[in-house]
């Protein structure tokens, strides 16, 4: 998720992975999305709507991670979906949740929604 600066640099490398077998260019900006999509041999590019969980799950696909380089106010939409196709999560940066402090938001996301993920086995 996120074509950006962290995102295209992570699909780079998954690339370069030969257990990797296809990686989803995932953005709202279809054009940046299929510009990277375009200069690694494993990717399709996609248009998602990161507000929109339904969405994210449609782009996802059955993969078995979801990388998540958006900004925090999209976390937990990304995350959710994570947990509904039953992939793994991983995000690049601290969740920003209203009304929360920082290291509450942070409790919640390893504590919570952590135990959201192990409850579903998730992880492979």
């Amino acid at each position: 998720m996120g074509v950006g600066a962290q995102g295209s640099t992570i699909a780079k490398r998954l690339n370069e992975e030969e257990n990797v077998s296809q990686i989803i260019c995932a953005d709202y900006d279809f054009k940046a999305a299929n510009e990277l999509g375009k200069t690694l041999a494993k990717a399709t590019a996609v248009q998602v709507n990161a507000t929109d969980v339904k969405d994210i799950v449609k782009a996802a696909g059955n993969a078995d991670i979801i990388v998540n380089g958006l900004p925090i106010q999209f976390n937990l939409k990304v995350m959710e979906a994570a947990l509904e196709i039953g992939a793994c999560y991983q995000d690049l940066c601290m969740t920003y949740i209203k009304g929360k402090t920082s290291e509450q938001a942070t409790r919640y996301i390893f504590n919570e929604q952590g135990k959201k993920f192990k409850d579903g086995n998730t992880s492979n």
